[in-house]
């Protein structure tokens, strides 16, 4: 691992970080969580209506 520097250098890789102050946290954590619970609510409703339009196409 201390070689790393050396081999990224002959590749000419450069990796840059930057990271977020740390009183955006939880503002961050927040909006994950909304978007996330928001997309499983929105993927459990199409399945349970997906599901519920196929089973009463097949008792017809």
């Amino acid at each position: 691992m201390t070689d790393m520097p050396a081999c990224l250098a002959k590749g000419n890789i450069h990796v840059e970080v930057t990271e977020h102050p740390a009183d955006r946290y939880w503002t961050f954590q927040r909006t994950e969580t909304a978007l996330f619970t928001a997309l499983a609510g929105l993927l459990a409703a199409a399945s349970f209506w997906r599901i519920r339009g196929w089973l009463t196409w097949r008792a017809s």
